[in-house]
């Protein structure tokens, strides 16, 4: 371990406090060798221990302490021992954050503490121009290494060779070098440690993040977030990568009056704090995306109206790249399904079936293809009942899933979803029908344009009928057996504009009205991608992607899925149509009395 003593846990964290144990210890090792030693050793055990005592910071926004003692906070403590772990590991790490959270300050003092405790360490730092790398600004990432080196006591000083976009320490020969970005940032020799900071602003960054990584094994992504198109979102996607949040709601000011309304009232969270008599609290509801969502405090109150744009705060404060959009689905009542119904799976696994589409039965597997929200019967298969399906097809080349859901009729519970990105349409296909039957012949809708032309083919091939038609009443004339010839009409969902807007208007209704609970967080996850283009019909935000063949970009195909599975179960629950009752003719008319007498020879001839 890099840092492998605890001597932190002696240093007083509250900012009033700590500036009284740097005096002492100041004092106790001025004009004393010893206690210099002493201390040097335990700043070299000790990363935390030495930042809490020494590190100085500049904030020329404080209204009095525009230079003060670095005193991390208990999440910054945090995200320092996340990164000297990784540095151990040789592993990346994603930091996510709001701004004003000190995130590249923290990487920058643990880059310091690295090369002044460390020999022959090398740090590397990239960010997207070369006046926030090395300059006079204070907003440069070299300059904030020189303020950590003028503050330090003359006895802890190393009076580094410095030049331009270079700093070495001659002692024990650990450097620090720094490059503004370019295609071909950070590919030249070696590195310890290489910090992208504000990744998402970097112009080449899919090229810098694939070049990078035979330069070191430990990289720092730091950034807020800046729309759904960058390499930051992607890797933030990706469960490869450790990710590690600093929200502003961790800020012990920022956090001061944290509250929520939800249910229709205000909850206070921080109990310690005493909001004024005529406090007006934010109970619209919105911005309301990030990993926090809904949360406020009289800080995020006053930066919600300074900046002005639900864009800004969404970037800024919420770490929300789906909220610079005008979004379709609405946010608060997604992330309250979220909250309150969305868990794992009861049961994943892989479901066997035969060339033809039939079920050979279910093999439980973690990680498995078939994720299921519902019990099976002693024999391994759903509780019999009448089901729909809803799938969307992709091509089966990785760029992005095919996906089927079921619905139970009975309840509108999703109780299963399939996402594979490795299936042909034509695979996919057998795989759909084999878990139609499994769940009881359920009824299967599917967007018919590009691939699910290919995918339907094979399903009216597998002989499997009871699947939706173009026209509406036909769908709902299989359901009930009724004598409807289905070949007057087309198989599949075909996604018009008008269609589309309609199909996704009902499945928002469904859920927002309960009617369709889905219980799976990233199918609702993606309908936050959903926003309204300039016709005003909704288009999914689709992701940049240098490599198309990886399976980790979504399009919202669990969305579309939901939605034509939610449409099939508005079907089975459509009301049956009552056949109007035949009027007869008037009492005592001369009809009325034709056929009673009628009627009446007709009993005397049956008796």
């Amino acid at each position: 371990m890099l840092s492998t003593a605890k001597h932190y846990e002696e240093v007083p964290m509250s900012p009033r406090y700590n500036l009284g144990w740097r005096n002492r210890i100041y004092a106790l090792c001025k004009d004393n060798p010893e206690y210099q030693r002493g201390i040097i050793e335990m700043c070299s055990q000790d990363c935390l221990f030495y930042l809490s005592t020494f590190v100085w910071q500049y904030n020329p926004d404080h209204p009095t302490r525009r230079v003060a003692p670095f005193v991390p906070w208990k999440r910054q403590q945090e995200c320092i021992r996340k990164i000297l772990d990784k540095i151990d590991q040789r592993k990346d790490l994603i930091i996510e954050k709001s701004r004003y959270q000190g995130a590249t300050l923290i990487v920058v003092s643990v880059f310091d503490w690295l090369q002044r405790f460390h020999p022959w360490t090398k740090t590397h730092m990239i960010s997207r121009k070369q006046e926030l790398v090395d300059s006079v600004s204070d907003d440069s990432l070299f300059w904030k290494l020189d303020f950590i080196e003028e503050w330090l006591p003359d006895w802890l000083k190393m009076r580094p060779n410095r030049q331009s976009m270079y700093r070495e320490n001659t002692k024990n020969r650990a450097i620090i070098t720094g490059e503004s970005t370019t295609g071909k940032a950070g590919v030249g020799g070696r590195a310890t440690i290489m910090l992208m900071d504000e990744f998402a602003q970097i112009r080449e960054d899919f090229e810098v993040l694939h070049r990078t990584t035979e330069t070191t094994h430990c990289r720092i992504f730091v950034s807020t977030h800046l729309g759904q198109d960058t390499a930051f979102y992607t890797l933030c996607q990706s469960e490869a990568i450790e990710k590690f949040v600093l929200h502003w709601s961790d800020h012990p000011e920022q956090a001061r009056g944290l509250y929520v309304y939800e249910n229709g009232k205000i909850d206070v969270l921080d109990k310690t704090y005493s909001f004024p008599d005529d406090y007006r609290f934010v109970t619209d509801g919105k911005p309301t995306g990030g990993p926090k969502p809904g949360v406020r405090s009289p800080y995020y109150d006053n930066q919600c109206e300074r900046k002005g744009s639900s864009r800004a705060v969404a970037m800024d404060l919420d770490i929300d790249p789906q909220g610079s959009m005008s979004q379709f689905f609405d946010p608060l009542i997604i992330n309250s399904l979220r909250r309150h119904f969305a868990c794992p799976p009861y049961l994943e696994g892989d479901l066997l079936y035969d060339e033809g589409g039939y079920p050979l039965g279910f093999e439980e597997r973690r990680g498995g293809l078939v994720k299921l929200w519902c019990n099976l019967d002693s024999q391994g298969n759903p509780i019999v009942d009448v089901y729909g399906a809803g799938a969307d097809i992709s091509t089966g080349e990785g760029a992005s899933p095919s996906c089927l859901s079921f619905g139970l009729a009975a309840t509108g519970d999703k109780v299963c979803e399939v996402a594979t990105s490795r299936h042909r349409p034509v695979d996919f296909a057998c795989l759909s029908v084999a878990l139609c039957r499994w769940f009881h012949n359920a009824i299967l809708a599917w967007e018919q344009a590009g691939p699910g032309y290919t995918f339907g083919k094979r399903i009216m091939e597998l002989a499997y009928g009871k699947v939706y038609y173009k026209k509406d009443d036909l769908a709902y004339g299989l359901l009930h057996n009724h004598s409807w010839a289905a070949n007057t009409d087309k198989p599949g969902w075909y996604p018009s504009p008008s269609a589309k807007r309609l199909l996704l208007d009902n499945y928002a209704k469904a859920l927002t009205k309960k009617q369709y609970l889905n219980r799976s967080d990233q199918a609702l996850k993606e309908t936050l991608s959903f926003k309204y283009n300039d016709a005003g019909n909704p288009e999914h935000a689709a992701e940049k992607a240098e490599d198309p063949s990886q399976g980790t970009v979504n399009h919202g195909d669990r969305v579309i899925a939901d939605a034509l599975c939610s449409m099939m179960l508005s079907f089975i629950h459509r009301p049956k149509k009552q056949e109007e009752k035949k009027q007869g003719p008037a009492v005592l008319s001369l009809q009325w009395r034709r056929d009673f007498h009628n009627n009446k020879e007709r009993e005397e001839e049956e008796a």
